[in-house]
């Protein structure tokens, strides 16, 4: 999302000559990697900045409390972003080096879709051999997934009767209740 701040400045000052800028922009958008759950500090906000005078001086809030290093004074890309961190809304108030401010407000949000279930087996049953109910035997559920997730992560399933597999796609399911725990490489887990 690009936020635009049309601006203007009082004749001024600059380098021993007075300069009179009428009008001139400041552009702020950011590329907004969401986070893995609510505890994992794996969000990230990084910040784009065009127009305006560098250097420029940043000071971000999250929730609306100050957050983080609050006046980062940047010329280079990179400084002006925030890694790291967890859910929650950022607000970033940019001052440049002439007289042009502007407020943005980004939300970093959960990372949505991350398992698509492609098919699921639900009238399932577990017999014996001869045909009766039997809660030992395997059955002929199965439930198939699609896990749409950067970098390396692992899963775990739970399910009745102490079920448990590591593997992606689970069969040979009885009925039940099966869970699906996802852990990504920083040690995040979610359910």
């Amino acid at each position: 999302m690009l936020h635009r701040f049309a601006l203007g400045c009082a004749p001024r000052m600059m380098n021993g000559t007075m300069v009179n800028i009428e009008s001139y922009e400041l552009d702020l958008s950011a590329d907004i990697m969401h986070a893995f759950s609510q505890t994992c500090r794996d969000g990230a906000i990084d910040l784009h900045i065009g127009g305006g005078l560098q250097d420029y001086t940043l000071q971000w809030s999250r929730n609306g409390s100050p957050y983080g290093a609050q006046v980062v004074t940047t010329g280079s890309d990179g400084l002006e972003d925030l890694h790291h961190i967890t859910p929650g809304t950022y607000k970033v108030e940019i001052n440049d080096a002439l007289c042009g401010s502007g407020t943005a407000q980004f939300v970093v949000s959960l990372q949505s879709h991350i398992v698509t279930l492609e098919a699921i087996q639900g009238n399932t049953f577990c017999t014996d051999y001869s045909g009766r109910p039997y809660y030992g035997a395997s059955g002929d559920g199965y439930i198939h997934i699609d896990v749409d997730l950067a970098g390396s992560y692992s899963l775990s399933w739970t399910g009745p009767n102490g079920f448990s597999s590591v593997q992606e796609d689970i069969n040979m399911l009885c009925p039940g209740i099966y869970n699906l725990h996802i852990t990504n490489a920083q040690g995040c887990m979610r359910t």
